[in-house]
C-alpha cells in the first residue's frame, strides 16, 4: 500500500505526469523486487481486474510478464516483410471500416518498395530484392511477441546446463563403447538428429536450444577422446596379448603373429639357421624321483637359465619338451656371424648348466648339445584349431640326431663341419665322419672344446693326438690307429670318444677282410 500511494492513480494522471518512462522503470522495479506480491496480484486480481479494465487474463499475465521478464528479448518473427497486417495511414483513420477496434495500431514509415524508407533492418526473412523489415513492423512484432508469449527464450544457466551435460554424457559413453567406424557413423547421424530435435523444440515451445557448443565442440570432442581411449585401449590389450604370447614364442614370431592375425601360416620364413639341441641327463630317474611340483620347479629354473643364454647370444627357442629345448640362429642368407652366436651360445650353456648343478642342494642335470646348419622354414605350424612356432627342415632332425651322438661319446657339445665352415677363434676336436641313424649323407662332427686361448694345454695336446689317431683310422690301417688311440687311452681312461675307436678298431681287425667298404664312415643304426 506505500508503495502503491506513490503511483497515479488513473490513466489521466498517468498521462498528466507526462514521464511515462521514469513511470514504468518504477514498476519494474517494484515488481522486481516483489516477485512475490506479483504473482499474488495475478492471480487474485486477475478477474477483478478484467471486469474492470476489459483486459483479460492473458494480457494480465503479458503485461506482467513484460515488467518482469529479461531486459533484452529476442524476437520470433512471424514471417517476411509485411507479414504482419500493414494498412496507409489514411485508411488507418477510418479504422471502423477495417476492423481494428480493439486492436493494438503502431504507426510508422512502411513501404512495400523501399528506395527511400530509412529505418529498414536486415533480418533473416530479408532477400534478394533488397526488402528488409521496417522498424514499426519490427516494433509490432515486439508487441505481438509479448501479447501472446512466443518471444524466443534461450535457455537458462539451469536448463542449459543439463542439456549440455546430458548430450555430453551420451556422446560420449557412446563413442568410447562404439567401434570406431560405429562412433564416426553415430558422430555424422547425431548431427541431423540434434539439429531436428533443436528445430522442433524451436518451433513448438519457442524455446532457442544450444546448437553450436554441443555440435562443434562437445560432440568433435567426444568423437576425438572415444576414438584415443579405444585405441589406448586397444594398445593396452595389445601389450597383454604380446607379453602373454612372449612367454611362449619369441619375440621376432610374437611380432609377425600381431601383423598376420588373419593367416597365422603366412608367418613362415625359408631362411638360413643354426639348430641348437639339448637333452638332459638321468631325466627320467629324476622325475621318478622327484613330485610333479617339485619337478616343475625345478625345470623352471633350468630352462630360465637356458632360454637367457640362448637370448643373450641372439637365438631364438622355438620348442621345449620335457627336459629339451630347441633354439635356433636364423638369417636371409648363409652368415658364419650367427654360426658363431650359436657356437658361443652353446659353450655359455655348458657353462651356465654347469654352475646350476652346483647350486646347494640341487639336482643336477647335466645336459647335452649338439648343432647343426642349413636350410631351415621357421613359422606357424598346425592346423585350423592348433598353431604351434615351429623350425622345420632337414637340420631340426639332425641337430636332434647330432645331440644323440654325444651319449655315445661322452661328449658335451658336438657340431657338424657345416656349421664350423669359416669361424675362427673356436677350439675343437673332430671326433669322425658318421652316418647318422635314418640319415643318407655323412656328416663330419667336432667336439666343441672352447674359444682360442681358453682350452688348457694337456687337452690341446690330446686333442692333437687324436687328430693323429683319427687319420690313421681314416686310411684303414686299423692295427696303427688302434695302438695310437689305446695310448691315448691309458692317459685319459675317461675319454668316452677314445675308448669307442679302441672298440671300433678292434671289430674292424677281428672282421679282418670282412670289414665294410668305406669304412672311415663311421655307420650308426640307432638314434
Amino acid at each position: 500500500p506505500g508503495i502503491a500511494a506513490t503511483f497515479p492513480a488513473d490513466p489521466s494522471a498517468v498521462f498528466a505526469t507526462r514521464r511515462v518512462g521514469e513511470l514504468a522503470a518504477r514498476a519494474r522495479a517494484c515488481l522486481l523486487g516483489e516477485p512475490g506480491a506479483a504473482r499474488a496480484t495475478q492471480q487474485r486480481w486477475g478477474q477483478r481486474l478484467k471486469s474492470a479494465t476489459g483486459l483479460d487474463v492473458g494480457s494480465l499475465r503479458s503485461l506482467f510478464e513484460v515488467y518482469q521478464g529479461q531486459e533484452a528479448r529476442y524476437l520470433n518473427y512471424y514471417g517476411p516483410p509485411r507479414t504482419i497486417i500493414t494498412v496507409p495511414y489514411h485508411e488507418a483513420l477510418r479504422g471502423e471500416s477495417l476492423g481494428l477496434a480493439g486492436k493494438i495500431v503502431l504507426v510508422g514509415f512502411s513501404e512495400q518498395f523501399q528506395p527511400e524508407q530509412k529505418d529498414g533492418f536486415y533480418s533473416v526473412y530479408s532477400d534478394d530484392s533488397g526488402l528488409d523489415l521496417s522498424g514499426v513492423e519490427i516494433a509490432a512484432t515486439a508487441v505481438a511477441n509479448m501479447l501472446d508469449g512466443t518471444a524466443v527464450k534461450p535457455l537458462t544457466f539451469g536448463p542449459q546446463l543439463l542439456v549440455l551435460g546430458l548430450w555430453g554424457l551420451l556422446t560420449g559413453a557412446l563413442c568410447r563403447r562404439l567401434a570406431p567406424l560405429s562412433a564416426v557413423v553415430f558422430a555424422v547421424t547425431a548431427v541431423p538428429l540434434y539439429l531436428v530435435w533443436a528445430a522442433w523444440v524451436f518451433n513448438s515451445a519457442n524455446t532457442w536450444l544450444p546448437v553450436a557448443v554441443p555440435l562443434l565442440l562437445q560432440l568433435p570432442f567426444a568423437l576425438l577422446v572415444g576414438l584415443l581411449a579405444q585405441y589406448r585401449q586397444t594398445q593396452q590389450q595389445r601389450q597383454l596379448v604380446t607379453q602373454a604370447l612372449g612367454s611362449f614364442l619369441p619375440a621376432e614370431a610374437v611380432k609377425l603373429l600381431m601383423q598376420n592375425l588373419g593367416d597365422l601360416k603366412a608367418n613362415a620364413q625359408l631362411l638360413h639357421g643354426t639348430c641348437l639341441s639339448t637333452d638332459g641327463e638321468q631325466y627320467t630317474a629324476l622325475a621318478e624321483s622327484l613330485t610333479p611340483d617339485e619337478l616343475g620347479a625345478l625345470m623352471n629354473d633350468y630352462y630360465e637359465v637356458l632360454f637367457a643364454e640362448v637370448e643373450e647370444a641372439g637365438g631364438v627357442v622355438t620348442d621345449v619338451v620335457g627336459d629339451s629345448m630347441m633354439a635356433i640362429w636364423a638369417t636371409a642368407t648363409p652368415n658364419s656371424a650367427m654360426r658363431s652366436r650359436a657356437c658361443h651360445g652353446a659353450l655359455a650353456i655348458a657353462a651356465t648348466v654347469a654352475r646350476f648343478n652346483q647350486r646347494p642342494g640341487a639336482h643336477p642335470l647335466p645336459t647335452r648339445i649338439g648343432l647343426h646348419s642349413g636350410p631351415i622354414r621357421l613359422g606357424n605350424i598346425g592346423g585350423a584349431r592348433h598353431v604351434q612356432f615351429r623350425a622345420v627342415g632337414d637340420i631340426v632332425n639332425t641337430a636332434s640326431r647330432i645331440e644323440g651322438l654325444n651319449k655315445l661319446l661322452g661328449t658335451r657339445i658336438l657340431v657338424s663341419g657345416d656349421t664350423l665352415v669359416d669361424l675362427q677363434g673356436l677350439v675343437t676336436r673332430e671326433l669322425g665322419t658318421f652316418l647318422l641313424a635314418g640319415k643318407t649323407t655323412p656328416l663330419v662332427i667336432h667336439e666343441l672344446l672352447g674359444v682360442t686361448g681358453s682350452v688348457p694345454s694337456a687337452v690341446m695336446e690330446r686333442r692333437d693326438r687324436f687328430q693323429a689317431a683319427l687319420a690313421t683310422f681314416r686310411s684303414g690301417d686299423w692295427a696303427a690307429a688302434c695302438s695310437r688311440f689305446e695310448a691315448l687311452l691309458a692317459d685319459a681312461p675317461d675319454d668316452r670318444a677314445v675308448r669307442f675307436y679302441v672298440e671300433l678298431c678292434g671289430r674292424y681287425l677281428a672282421a679282418g677282410s670282412g670289414h665294410p667298404n668305406n669304412s672311415a664312415v663311421i655307420r650308426l643304426s640307432s638314434k
